[in-house]
């Protein structure tokens, strides 16, 4: 499933018993249906309670998953830097460990942001002048204490 986030189109449907064959567009499980408008569907979404991992990307100066000491908003000025996911991690009290205790940060991958990395740094590798100007996020994957 996916966790309701800013993204506000179309989302990926369950596979079938069919799979991704031509047979599955046919069928239609619950309220699942494809448009051809890019609208979201809301029963793509579940609750965070029912997760059991979670993968975000996440911008570098929060590194990871803001912990019970640290308030997400104390990070940056807004809630808004603060991503979706990590933002219901914080609330999430499902496992009764307290807001936000049952998430661990398992790994995390580099990814390239091109917002923020000059054209030219984004196009070639240089290996000068790259301090400062190739700016990366984190593609991090959280798990429930309990499932790993």
């Amino acid at each position: 499933g996916f966790l309701k986030s800013s993204f506000t189109g179309q989302l990926p449907q369950p596979y079938t018993k069919y799979g991704s064959r031509q047979e599955s567009l046919t069928l239609v499980q619950g309220n699942g249906k494809f448009n051809d408008v890019n609208e979201e569907e809301m029963d793509r979404y579940v609750d965070i309670g029912q997760c059991s991992y979670v993968v975000e990307l996440v911008p570098n100066k929060l590194k990871s998953k803001p912990n019970n000491n640290n308030n997400p908003s104390s990070e940056s000025d807004d809630d808004e830097s603060v991503p979706e996911a990590l933002q219901y991690m914080e609330l999430d009290d499902s496992s009764g460990a307290g807001a936000g205790g049952s998430w661990t940060q398992l790994a995390s991958y580099k990814y390239l942001d091109a917002e923020s990395t000059p054209l030219l740094h984004r196009i070639l590798y240089l290996p000068f002048g790259r301090d400062g100007k190739v700016i990366y996020k984190g593609y991090n994957l959280y798990g429930r204490e309990q499932t790993i």
